[in-house]
């Protein structure tokens, strides 16, 4: 808060506009309910930390960083870094930001390698989307389409691999390529995977606690990308 003393002053009233949000997000928990019977519901807890996450899981519930919310806000511009610049966000994001947590806390596997990184991620920000009717990412979902073959043939030949440093948790734009586009393809996995699906509520539970290889495969999305 010594370093950046006229940011946390500017964001103290977009924060104590966040109760206000209770009844959309309790909305976005009836819908979770709705499609998925085992959801469990845990505290959420809005915190001011020192500007590190936007949103984590913990033994305790949901733990919502309101300090990364000034996106808009006056405050000198040198108060935050590069990467504090990308990854800050609106406050009225926080409701989505919320869903796209509730949705980690539900799910039950995690692997290693990138693709289940990305799945776990993009099936977060999908299903946290049906329940919120918002979405998460939409700068990078907007790139994500318009370079969509391209950006799945180059995940393609990373994603069996641990390395997520092209892909996830970069928070800056590098070379007009904005970052954190893993994201983008775990969404479109889980989504063409939901779409395929003749029972919806078993396929939230599927995208929610399946196989990752599984997943990719009977999802179809890397055949839309093969030459005839």
């Amino acid at each position: 808060m010594a370093q950046r003393p006229k940011y946390y002053a500017a964001i103290r009233p977009e924060t104590l506009r966040i109760k206000a949000m209770t009844p959309r997000i309790r909305s976005s928990f009836r819908k979770m309910k709705e499609l998925y019977s085992d959801a469990t519901f845990p505290d959420v807890y809005f915190l001011i930390g020192r500007m590190n996450s936007a949103g984590a899981t913990g033994p305790n519930g949901l733990l919502i960083g309101a300090d990364m919310f000034g996106k808009g806000l006056v405050f000198p511009n040198n108060e935050l870094d590069e990467w504090l610049r990308t990854v800050v966000d609106s406050v009225s994001n926080i409701p989505v930001v919320v869903a796209h947590e509730l949705i980690h806390y539900q799910q039950k596997t995690e692997g290693k390698t990138l693709l289940a990184a990305a799945i776990q991620e993009g099936s977060a920000d999908f299903v946290g989307e049906l329940i919120s009717g918002d979405a998460i990412n939409k700068e990078v979902r907007s790139y994500g389409l318009q370079h969509e073959k391209e950006l799945w043939t180059q995940f393609a030949q990373e994603m069996r691999g641990t390395d997520k440093s092209h892909w996830m948790y970069e928070g800056k734009v590098t070379n007009g390529r904005p970052a954190d586009l893993g994201y983008f393809i775990g969404y479109r996995i889980a989504e063409a995977y939901y779409k395929r699906a003749s029972d919806k509520k078993k396929a939230i539970a599927e995208i929610l606690n399946g196989d990752v290889d599984k997943l990719l495969h009977d999802s179809g999305y890397a055949e839309r990308f093969k030459n005839p």
